[in-house]
């Protein structure tokens, strides 16, 4: 019986392989990104996060769900203010610059380092999860906001 640990390069080498168990199953990433910007950034927060769990990244899931809140608020800015400024133009135009920087900073700091994990270590394999219900529920919420921001 030999208990001597393993050599750190061969422990390094393991560590950056693609991932051989079952292949869990994600987002596509980049997809959500694109879906972000009609959807806003709590729908593509909201997916990757959900992947950083199914990829047993704890801290990157954690994170993740600051970026949902950061796009909550966002979002809220853009449906609340209008009524609140006097003119609603100039803020509307503000909010939905606001809500586009949200969604790039999260875009680049979770989405896109998702893409390159997910291409390095599973090698762009895993099992796709369907987008119906998480579309369907985009544009329920984008309606929603919408007649809520007619009716303000």
């Amino acid at each position: 019986m030999d208990n001597a640990p393993a050599s750190a390069p061969a422990a390094a080498a393991t560590a950056a392989a693609p991932v051989a168990c079952a292949s869990p199953r994600l987002w596509n990433p980049g997809l959500a990104i694109v879906l972000s910007l009609p959807f806003g950034p709590v729908f593509g927060a909201t997916l990757v996060m959900l992947n950083w769990r199914a990829l047993g990244e704890g801290t990157r899931a954690a994170h993740g769900w600051a970026w949902i809140c950061a796009g909550a608020a966002a979002m809220a800015l853009l449906v609340l203010a209008p009524p609140l400024v006097g003119d609603p133009e100039v803020d509307v135009n503000l909010s939905r610059l606001m809500l586009l920087g949200v969604t790039a900073a999260w875009a680049l700091q979770q989405a896109l380092p998702q893409v390159d994990v997910i291409r390095r270590r599973l090698a762009r394999h895993y099992t796709e999860q369907g987008w119906a219900l998480p579309v369907g529920i985009g544009c329920a919420a984008w309606a929603a906001g919408w007649l809520l921001a007619r009716v303000g």
